[in-house]
C-alpha cells in the first residue's frame, strides 16, 4: 500500500514541498491543503495516520505554526513532520525544532508578490479580500525579517542555539528596583543551619518595578527532573544544579513537587521545614506575597525552596495552587528548578508539560532501561517534544554501570540531547547526610565537575545570563608536579 503525506501550503509553494516529500518516498500519495486550521483535523480523520506531514511555515505566521506542531507530534507520535520555512533566522529554526519539528529545510526566497497572499491564506483568509493596506504591511514584515545563510541540520543543532528569551537585565539594580539597595547578601556561599521564619519579601525581593510584573519582559525558564522509577539519583542531581546555578549568579528558586515524602530541603541543610500547605485554600491567581514569603525556605544567598508539606496526606489539596505559585516564581526568579515524585500528581503533570527543559534520570540498576524508557514515553504524551528532554546516566563508572550500561540506558530513551553524571562514591552520600550539597557542587571531583560543567551549559542554552568569560570563586585544578628523574646524570655500569 502507498504512503499517504499532507501538504500544507499555498499553490506557489507546492512544487518544492512536493520535490522534498518525493525525495523522502518517491511513492507516495500527496494530499495539498492550503488552510493550516484544516490540518490537524484532516490528520484525526484518518484511521490510520498519514506517514508524514510537510507544511510551508511563514515567519508572519508565528504562533499558528508552533502551536500546531506541538498538537500534531501529540496527535501521531511515529508521523514525520517535515517544515519549510522562508526565514532561516536560528531563533525561529530552534522555536520550530522545540515545538516538534523533525525536519527543517530551507524554503525558496519567495518574498514576491504573492509571498504575503500565500501566508494570508494559510491562516485561514481570503487575500483577496483584504485591503490593500494589509496586504502592504505583511509585506514589509517579511521583507524587514532577519535572515541568515546557516541553517541548523537537525534537533541537537538547535537546542545548542537558544531560544528567544525575553531580555534579561543584568544590572541587579535594574531589575530589582529600590529594593536592591536593601539586600545585604553575604559574598560567600554556605549551605543554611537553621531557617529563621522570613517576615520580609523573597531574598530576591517581589517588590520589583511595574515593567517586570509584565510577562513579557521577563519569564524564568523551568528545568523539571522526573524519573521512571525512585532511587536513581534524581533529586541528588537537581540538588547540587541548585547549587551550581546559585552560584553562577543567578537567583534559583527550586520546587518540590514530591509533596508528600520530599527531602531537597534536607539535602540543601534547612533544618526548620517551612510548610506549602498554608497556599491551601488560595484562590487560583491570588496568591499573596506573604503567603509565597512564609512557605519559602533561605537556603543561601541567590537559592530559595519551596516544598513540600509537613502533613503528607494534604497533598491532593495543594495541587490547585502550584501553577500560580510556579508563575510567580518564573517571574521573580531567574531559573526555576523543580524535582518531582515517581507518583505523579495532576500538579507534576501541569509543571513538566509548561517546563522548558526535562531532565530525565536514569542509572544502570535493574530495570533502568524500562524505566526511562515508560518515563520518556509518558513527558511525551504530556505535549513536550524530545528536542526539550535529555537523557541524564547518572552514577556512570559505578560497578556495573559500565560504557555498555551507559548506551543502553541512552538507546533506551532515544533522545538526541543526553549527558553523562560520574558516581560520586561514599563522599558525596556522607555530605548530603549532613545537608552538605554545596560543598559537594563545589567538590573538585569527577561528580562535581560534570555535574558544573552541564549546569552552565544547560543555562547558557536556556538563555540565562550566564557568560562565557563568567569567573568562578572555585579554586583550580593544581597543575600535576613533574617527577625529575635521574635519566641524564652520569652513571655507573648504567
Amino acid at each position: 500500500m502507498k504512503s499517504l503525506w499532507l501538504a500544507c501550503c499555498a499553490c506557489a509553494e507546492y512544487p518544492q514541498v512536493q520535490r522534498e516529500i518525493e525525495a523522502r518516498d518517491a511513492a507516495a500519495r500527496v494530499l495539498r491543503l492550503d488552510r493550516l486550521d484544516l490540518l490537524r483535523g484532516v490528520v484525526k480523520a484518518f484511521s490510520v495516520p498519514p506517514t508524514g506531514v510537510a507544511l510551508y511555515a511563514w515567519r508572519a505566521q508565528g504562533d499558528l505554526v508552533l502551536e500546531l506542531l506541538q498538537a500534531l507530534v501529540c496527535d501521531c507520535e511515529a508521523m514525520h513532520v517535515m517544515v519549510l520555512t522562508d526565514d532561516l533566522d536560528p531563533g525561529w529554526i530552534a522555536q520550530l525544532f522545540h515545538a516538534g519539528a523533525e525536519e527543517i529545510i530551507a524554503g525558496d526566497d519567495n518574498t514576491g508578490p504573492h509571498a504575503a497572499e500565500s501566508a494570508q491564506a494559510c491562516m485561514g483568509g481570503n487575500p483577496r479580500r483584504a485591503d490593500e493596506q494589509k496586504r502592504t504591511d505583511v509585506e514589509q514584515e517579511v521583507e524587514a525579517l532577519p535572515r541568515n545563510t546557516k541553517l541548523a541540520g537537525n534537533a541537537m543543532e538547535a537546542c545548542c542555539e537558544p531560544a528567544p528569551q525575553p531580555p534579561v537585565h543584568n544590572d541587579r539594580t535594574c531589575c530589582m528596583g529600590d529594593a536592591a539597595a536593601d539586600l545585604d547578601e553575604p559574598d560567600s556561599m554556605a549551605p543554611a543551619q537553621g531557617v529563621q521564619q522570613p517576615s520580609g519579601p523573597l531574598p530576591w525581593s517581589m517588590a520589583r518595578g511595574a515593567a517586570v510584573h509584565d510577562q513579557s519582559v521577563h519569564r524564568a525558564p523551568v528545568v523539571c527532573a522526573v524519573a521512571g522509577r525512585g532511587g536513581c539519583g534524581k533529586t541528588t542531581v537537581l540538588a547540587t544544579m541548585a547549587c551550581c546555578a546559585a552560584r553562577l549568579g543567578l537567583r534559583t528558586a527550586v520546587l518540590d513537587l514530591d509533596l508528600m515524602f520530599g527531602n531537597v530541603y534536607e539535602l540543601l541543610g534547612v533544618e526548620a521545614l517551612h510548610d506549602l500547605g498554608i497556599l491551601v485554600g488560595t484562590a487560583a491567581g491570588s496568591l499573596s506575597e506573604a503567603a509565597v514569603v512564609q512557605a519559602s525556605m533561605r537556603v543561601a544567598p541567590r537559592l530559595t525552596l519551596w516544598g513540600p508539606l509537613a502533613v503528607p496526606e494534604r497533598a491532593e489539596l495543594v495541587g490547585s495552587v502550584i501553577e500560580p505559585l510556579l508563575e510567580v516564581l518564573r517571574r521573580e526568579s531567574d531559573v526555576v528548578l523543580v524535582d518531582t515524585s515517581c507518583t505523579w500528581t495532576d500538579a507534576v503533570a501541569a509543571t513538566v508539560a509548561s517546563c522548558d527543559r526535562c531532565l530525565v534520570v536514569c542509572d544502570h540498576e535493574v530495570g533502568g532501561p524500562a524505566a526511562v524508557e515508560r518515563a520518556v514515553s509518558m513527558v511525551k504524551r504530556l505535549g513536550v517534544p524530545r528536542t526539550r528532554m535529555v537523557c541524564v546516566v547518572n552514577r556512570l563508572g559505578q560497578r556495573a554501570c559500565t560504557e555498555d550500561a551507559a548506551l543502553r540506558l541512552e538507546m533506551a530513551a532515544s533522545l538526541s540531547a543526553k549527558t553523562r553524571i560520574p558516581d560520586g562514591g561514599h563522599a558525596v552520600s556522607s555530605l548530603l547526610s549532613f545537608g552538605r550539597a554545596d560543598e559537594v557542587a563545589r567538590a573538585q571531583d569527577a561528580f562535581g565537575r560534570s555535574v558544573r560543567s552541564y549546569t552552565r551549559s544547560l543555562l547558557r542554552e536556556l538563555g540565562c545570563p550566564v557568560g562565557l568569560d563568567h569567573v568562578d570563586d572555585e579554586p583550580m585544578d593544581e597543575p600535576r608536579p613533574r617527577l625529575h628523574l635521574p635519566w641524564k646524570k652520569a652513571g655507573g655500569a648504567l
